[in-house]
């Protein structure tokens, strides 16, 4: 009966991943639509009417390497990872020889070789899925009780980051931004074992809070924090001795090694804000998630006010730096609240 119920809850997730895949095709088709009515580049509309016939699949790579990371199958995940890159960079390669490489044909690969994967993946080692009308209501139900907080954090969470680029290019000009966005890029090469490490560790934590309680659960984070700490600290030391020689010497962009420094500062500090927030998702504190969001975005208003008008792109990196810090202590501060709450009441039990 668990087996089945397992089964009836992944087609009913299923289910929800094509109704948010309805959402983004209309507004795929809806700016298709105006850009050959003259609301932008007529030659990208090929490319979206492209988008939308392979969204859904490449949508359905994410639900897989979610099955993967949650279910703790690291190597069925980098598997298809690395299964589709090679199927991709074979196929671009091979259209960039004969001359038809083109954005929509650029795209059509992509989707092929996603879809070619994902098949051969399901058909080795996919989870059964199983479908019930009783369920599917009830399964909404619970998954946007949790997830609406969610969606709300990530759309207030991230509302600093996409205006910061408008408020540096109206206090400095496009030239600054585009030193800033090449920093940026750069120090980015973090994202990668932040992501990399959450989709690994999130789920780790839900089993051992699962079978070990608050105490376990504390344990984790903490050895995650070190990790991360160890990792990004060693990450900082390198961009602070060559971050503005790399810069220099890949863009040709001068005088950014402060501006590298800080930004490598953020990351390390971004990295404490995800292991206070495995913790609050794994205790199902998602609601508090949502408030932080909303502190860090006016906290994240007011340093760029204060920064960017006089320190240029130095203040656009201290703006994140700041922010990232008050974020990682202000959530760290509510998990710790939680976590003794949570421990009291399982000293209780």
């Amino acid at each position: 009966h668990a087996d089945e119920r397992s089964d009836q809850y992944r087609g009913s997730c299923l289910i929800q991943h094509f109704g948010l895949m309805g959402l983004v095709l209309l507004f795929l088709v809806a700016q298709a639509i105006l850009t050959l009515n003259g609301w932008g580049e007529v030659e990208s509309a090929p490319v979206l009417f492209v988008l939308v016939a392979l969204m859904p699949i490449l949508m359905l790579r994410e639900i897989a390497r979610h099955y993967c990371f949650t279910h703790l199958k690291k190597v069925s995940a980098l598997i298809i990872d690395a299964s589709i890159s090679a199927l991709q960079i074979g196929a671009l390669l091979l259209l960039g020889y004969i001359g038809h490489l083109t954005g929509a044909s650029a795209w059509i690969v992509i989707g092929l070789a996603t879809a070619a994967t994902l098949v051969v993946w399901y058909l080795k080692s996919g989870p059964k899925i199983g479908f019930s009308k009783l369920s599917i209501s009830a399964d909404w139900s619970q998954n946007w009780s949790f997830g609406k907080w969610a969606v709300a954090g990530q759309l207030v969470g991230s509302f600093s980051t996409f205006i910061l680029p408008l408020v540096l290019a109206a206090y400095v000009s496009t030239t600054g931004t585009g030193y800033f966005a090449a920093a940026m890029t750069l120090i980015g090469l973090a994202n990668i074992f932040n992501s990399g490490m959450t989709n690994f560790l999130t789920p780790r934590a839900a089993i051992v809070y699962v079978e070990h309680g608050v105490a376990g659960l504390q344990n984790m984070l903490i050895k995650m924090a070190i990790l991360f700490i160890v990792t990004l600290g060693s990450f900082i030391v390198l961009i602070s001795f060559s971050g503005g020689w790399i810069a220099e010497t890949i863009y040709g962009y001068p005088n950014l090694h402060t501006v590298m420094t800080v930004l490598a500062v953020a990351k390390l500090f971004e990295a404490m804000v995800i292991v206070a927030s495995t913790g609050l998702f794994v205790m199902e504190k998602i609601k508090a998630n949502f408030y932080v969001d909303i502190c860090l975005m006016g906290f994240a208003l007011i340093a760029m006010a204060c920064l960017i008008g006089p320190l240029g792109i130095e203040g656009a990196a201290w703006t994140l730096a700041a922010s990232a810090i008050f974020n990682a202590f202000a959530r760290g501060l509510v998990l710790r609240h939680f976590l003794i709450e949570q421990a009291k009441l399982e000293g209780v039990q």
